[in-house]
């Protein structure tokens, strides 16, 4: 019983810091999951490397290599909102907003 007390305690007086921590703790932890399952069909998707040109196989790269590539790039990342209420493409190396304005409707 005085196990949970401490536990309810503990959780009611969390600080803005600590809620910030467990949410980055929480998105790092989901997309590690997101990584370990798209990698795993390694005769499918590869990290990228250099000379890594392999047709078959699409290369999945960090989200700060299409900063300034006008090329079409695979990237894994999470979709996050922030407070700002616009959109973000977030990975463990980098963060770039994203817009989803001119999207169409297609049935």
């Amino acid at each position: 019983m005085t196990g949970n007390l401490s536990f309810n305690h503990y959780s009611k007086h969390k600080t803005v810091r600590d809620v910030n921590d467990t949410r980055m703790e929480y998105f790092a932890q989901r997309l590690m999951q997101a990584e370990e399952r798209v990698f795993s069909h390694a005769d499918v998707y590869c990290r990228a490397k250099m000379g890594a040109t392999e047709k078959r196989i699409k290369v999945v790269n960090h989200v700060h290599a299409v900063l300034g590539s006008a090329a079409r790039k695979w990237v894994l990342g999470i979709v996050t909102q922030k407070e700002d209420s616009n959109y973000y493409l977030e990975d463990s190396t980098f963060t770039v907003k994203i817009s989803f304005a001119e999207l169409e409707y297609v049935e």
